[in-house]
């Protein structure tokens, strides 16, 4: 994980969001070589993938760099879903690391992040039912379910309560959406939390 010091100076007046940036590149990669590997034999990108996931054990926290549990973690989450679901063919040490990573991005992030965000005394308007959040609780309960965490029920709970809110407003006379684009970048996370059920 990057330290504040390493990364370039940003935008004056603008927090960058360099570790975001940083996953993205990172999904794409280890996307790209999880398909090399599941789908087309590709055992060396396996083991490639196999060793970069398992890294993510030595980072302390997955947070963003203001400390904030957002996109960033979400997406570490949704590749570790991804590897972690056929755990066959993997090096049973890069996998338990990998599982430890897993573990500790959902106790040490998500579980007190869920505390705050998606606390029940406060109704879901849409003002609460920005992406960002419900994408990060999407891809919680989809690594929650791929790993077997006690979370998972608390997370799936309060995920279908939203996704049946947010459905209401996206297609009730409120209308509530971020735009056709934005709208598509929380679905596709939210299959990606169906597509463990």
């Amino acid at each position: 994980r990057p330290e504040r010091a390493d990364l370039p100076p940003g935008v004056p007046n603008l927090t960058s969001p360099w570790l975001l940036w940083l996953t993205w590149e990172l999904e794409e990669r280890w996307r790209i070589l999880h398909a090399a590997w599941r789908l087309h034999g590709d055992a060396a990108a396996g083991r490639l993938l196999q060793r970069e996931l398992a890294a993510l054990a030595t980072w302390e926290k997955f947070t963003e760099m203001n400390d904030q549990t957002g996109l960033g973690a979400a997406h570490l989450a949704g590749c570790l879903a991804l590897a972690l679901a056929n755990p066959q063919g993997w090096d049973p040490a890069l996998l338990a690391s990998a599982r430890t990573a897993a573990a500790k991005l959902i106790a040490g992030d998500f579980v007190p992040w869920f505390a705050k965000q998606w606390t029940a005394d406060k109704p879901l308007t849409q003002q609460r039912l920005v992406n960002i959040p419900v994408i990060a609780l999407a891809r919680a309960a989809e690594l929650a379910r791929v790993t077997g965490s006690p979370r998972l029920a608390t997370f799936d709970r309060r995920m279908i309560e939203i996704l049946r809110v947010w459905a209401r407003f996206r297609t009730g006379p409120e209308h509530h959406t971020e735009g056709t684009t934005y709208d598509g970048y929380l679905l596709d996370s939210v299959t990606g939390w169906l597509a463990t059920h």
